[in-house]
């Protein structure tokens, strides 16, 4: 016995034997436009570019551990690859602008040109966690240049982006250095006005005397202050709350001071050493065979296509004289 479905499928290959012929001039009408697209339709050249991301951004750290990067450290990468400081460099390295005909004077230029960017540029993560990037142009030569220039930029602009956060840590502490030298002055000016002596470069106060040496050689020594001897005389011989808060609001200042110029000096190292670089495993080579169009491709759609249109043709204008006759 025969069901439904099975039914509907003998009666479509029915209407396929019976209109045979039609179903040849359309197929023989396909292979045509396949073709003829093909041969028209510009061809395009891939380029192929591997590399793998580093495990940190501290070039001294890859010493002791010179690792690939993770998944985790890929996808970052790609994020950056696909950032736009690195599109727009790119586009403007290579003219793509005039290359994509972009029409300047329209509202939407750089949206049009960003899609057709990211068309032909890909970054994919492997199953290695390395990243595959492609190129694909009408050049061969330029899809070669395109993946070559990323894979070099990319360290420039990573570069970039880890030197500027090291660098607002070395505003931070040299801001905080500077407030807390600023305050270490007041309060010891503020001691000299308790000491009732003066300012004079030839005060007999001890304190006095030995300010600028206090200044110059503080940070020399975490424990002992050049200026240690006088502050205590002063604290000795002024006994007061006040004089008592300053003279511990100071040696708390020395400790801080100390901890700033510490990571200060840090950090400025850190800016003198070089980033770590990507591993570039295979940079791009100009790929002459075509990518695309590719006729085998292009065959099967249009006629594929061209049956699919001439079935529904066939069962509607059945539908439409069925509906006629009833």
């Amino acid at each position: 016995m025969i069901d439904s479905n099975q039914e509907t499928s003998i009666n479509l290959l029915k209407v396929v034997y019976q209109k045979r012929r039609l179903f040849l001039v359309t197929f023989i009408l396909a292979v045509i436009a396949g073709i003829t697209v093909t041969f028209l339709t510009p061809k395009k050249h891939t380029s192929t570019g591997v590399v793998y991301a580093v495990n940190t951004n501290s070039y001294d750290r890859i010493i002791d551990n010179p690792a690939f990067g993770d998944e985790d450290d890929a996808d970052q990468l790609i994020q950056l690859f696909q950032s736009a400081r690195v599109k727009d460099q790119i586009i403007k390295h290579f003219n793509l602008i005039d290359y994509y005909e972009a029409d300047t004077t329209d509202p939407k230029w750089q949206y049009d040109v960003y899609k057709e960017y990211d068309g032909d540029i890909t970054f994919n993560r492997t199953r290695y966690s390395s990243i595959e990037i492609m190129a694909t142009t009408k050049d061969p030569e330029l899809s070669a240049n395109i993946v070559n220039a990323l894979i070099e930029l990319i360290d420039v602009e990573r570069t970039k982006i880890y030197q500027s956060n090291v660098q607002h840590i070395v505003d931070h502490f040299q801001s905080e250095l500077d407030a807390k030298n600023k305050r270490t002055n007041a309060i010891l000016d503020t001691l000299f006005a308790y000491s009732n002596t003066g300012n004079s470069a030839n005060s007999k106060n001890p304190l006095f005397k030995n300010r600028q040496m206090f200044m110059d050689e503080r940070q020399k020594n975490t424990h002992i202050f050049p200026g240690d001897a006088a502050i205590k005389s002063i604290g000795a011989n002024y006994q007061t709350k006040k004089i008592e808060q300053l003279i511990n609001e100071y040696y708390f200042l020395q400790s801080r001071i100390n901890y700033y110029r510490e990571r200060l000096d840090l950090a400025r190292n850190k800016l003198k050493l070089p980033s770590a670089k990507i591993y570039k495993v295979s940079k791009a080579k100009p790929v002459y065979k075509k990518s695309s169009p590719k006729l085998s491709i292009n065959l099967v759609g249009f006629c594929l296509t061209a049956f699919i249109l001439t079935l529904i043709f066939i069962l509607l204008r059945h539908q439409i004289k069925y509906l006629k006759e009833s």
